[in-house]
């Protein structure tokens, strides 16, 4: 076990994700189809938020080094956003001393890398496929690699598979298992370019913590090889739960979940929150 260290409070905010950036960069061809588009920008004066405004070709993102999973956000949208002056920005970037900048991207799917980290070395755990809200909160995750507009499969897992060992030579160059053991995800995006064309970028944020998409790893050991599905955190009343078992009754074959629905979490007695799986 290690214990806390000085480091730790930054190893554990998004300059983590920025250093694997860095190291994934140096890794890239020039025509590659998985690219960091641009290394986040450290941006620590209203001065500087609104010199990058002013120089904006396409839509921004800033990110706080700190904060919860999907929350830290804010999007300049045009050069007449005037983020500078606004009272959240300029709030976080008080409390923080400073905000990260990188461009807005046209995202076709999320997806995340897993990897755990032990004092001996770092094995990579394997990939998931989930979706957010427009806040960039967690809804679900697919069992299987979904279908992406404008990339066929076979180029989709070529782009996975160059990502994969980027990252974990990123991870090594790091010396992360130095300074950190257990569960890294790694999430990453493909998205749609100017041109039409289909990218991915492989490490938009670095999650040194346990995951829905650990979770949704682990579960792959209950599906039945045939099933595909979606799996979702959702309000949902009681009754509306037992409807849905009536209409979509959980089917196992060989002792493995293959049709139906199932519950991951257990049902609200009125109104709550479910973790609850659909297959097909």
């Amino acid at each position: 076990m290690l214990l806390w260290q000085a480091d730790h409070r930054r190893l554990l905010s998004r300059y983590t994700g920025l250093e694997l950036a860095k190291w994934v960069a140096e890794g890239l061809g020039k025509d590659d189809q998985v690219v960091i588009p641009q290394l986040p920008l450290e941006l620590t004066s209203p001065e500087g938020i609104a010199h990058l405004e002013a120089e904006m070709a396409s839509p921004i993102l800033l990110k706080t080094p700190w904060s919860a999973s999907g929350r830290g956000l804010f999007k300049i949208r045009s050069r007449q956003e005037k983020a500078a002056a606004n009272p959240w920005v300029l709030g976080k970037l008080k409390q923080q001393g400073a905000l990260l900048a990188e461009p807005w991207l046209d995202k076709l799917q999320d997806l995340s890398f897993h990897f755990w980290v032990e004092e001996e070395g770092i094995q990579f755990l394997g990939t998931t496929y989930f979706n957010t809200d427009k806040d960039g909160q967690f809804l679900g995750c697919y069992t299987t690699s979904p279908t992406i507009d404008l990339v066929g499969s076979e180029v989709r897992k070529e782009m996975v598979d160059h990502a994969i060992p980027l990252l974990w030579k990123g991870l090594k160059g790091m010396n992360l298992n130095r300074r950190y053991r257990g569960p890294v995800g790694i999430d990453g995006l493909f998205f749609k370019t100017p041109e039409d064309g289909v990218k991915l970028h492989p490490c938009i944020e670095v999650n040194l913590r346990y995951t829905m998409g650990l979770v949704n790893l682990s579960m792959a050991k209950y599906l039945h090889p045939d099933s595909v599905g979606y799996w979702s955190i959702q309000r949902i009343r009681s009754v509306e739960w037992q409807a849905m078992q009536m209409q979509n009754p959980a089917r196992l074959v060989d002792g493995k979940w293959r049709q139906g629905v199932f519950m991951l979490t257990p049902p609200p007695k009125t109104e709550g929150l479910m973790a609850l799986l659909v297959l097909r």
